[in-house]
């Protein structure tokens, strides 16, 4: 894959120092393996991982991004896309990230329809992105402890009010702006999307056989999941189009 380079040990070992040194050791192992080309074996490594990650509830940049590689080696590109696709909710203006997502995207039968944002919203977007959502998280809480102790302040009746009015309006707002950020961040971050992962799969106007085929999806396309119903899920497009798509070729995001 062009420029779709394995990061490096020592990047790896940086970023999981919390955990045992015998992750350390699994993770180079498994980046040994992947760039001699044994990809079948560096996947193993690197899915033991993260089993040893999820059952600590933690996610990794890193990892996801590596498994997005080797799946792509391996010419599997549901897999490859559902784990780029999961790095990206971490980190969406990384570079390399979206180069070989879009390089992936090259081999999706599906195209999607990008739709036009404003320029406000697109400003404002970038910027709720260029934040991690633990980040947020601690500049909302900030500035909302930070109205709380103005609002003590001003009713003990021992300091200026006038700057303590001055002081509560624009932490007031901070808190607000900084909260706005948060919570698109954070629904950025948990929103329902899946990757269909059948070499093609039908879309229904109900959830049931029975009823209307509206359109074809085929592996690796991406849909925002709306609702679940009876094993089906209501999926939709970019563009607008949607329906009900059998559960078991889904895999959520």
């Amino acid at each position: 894959m062009k420029r779709v380079a394995l990061i490096l040990t020592a990047i790896f070992v940086l970023s999981f120092s919390g955990f045992s040194q015998d992750v350390n050791s699994l993770f180079q192992k498994a980046n040994n393996f992947y760039l001699n080309k044994n990809y079948s074996k560096a996947l193993a490594i690197y899915k033991q991982i993260e089993k040893q990650l999820n059952e600590n509830n933690e996610n990794s940049f890193k990892l996801y991004y590596n498994l997005g590689c080797t799946y792509y080696r391996l010419n599997d590109i549901a897999n490859a896309r559902y784990y780029f696709e999961k790095a990206k909710r971490i980190k969406p203006f990384d570079k390399d990230l979206n180069k070989s997502l879009n390089l992936l995207l090259t081999k999706v039968k599906d195209k999607e329809k990008k739709v036009k944002e404003g320029f406000f919203l697109h400003i404002y977007k970038k910027i709720y992105l260029s934040f991690r959502l633990n980040t947020l998280t601690v500049i909302a809480i900030f500035f909302f402890l930070a109205v709380f102790l103005i609002l003590g302040m001003l009713i003990s009746n021992r300091y200026d009010k006038k700057k303590l009015y001055y002081g509560l309006g624009i932490s007031l707002f901070l808190f607000l702006l900084s909260f706005s950020l948060f919570y698109s961040r954070y629904k950025f971050t948990f929103q329902k999307e899946g990757i269909v992962f059948a070499n093609e799969v039908e879309v229904f106007s109900e959830p049931n056989t029975s009823s209307t085929v509206l359109f074809k999806l085929h592996k690796a396309a991406k849909v925002k999941i709306e609702d679940e119903l009876n094993g089906y899920v209501h999926i939709s497009l970019p563009d607008g189009l949607n329906g009900w798509i059998d559960r078991q070729y889904i895999k959520e995001i």
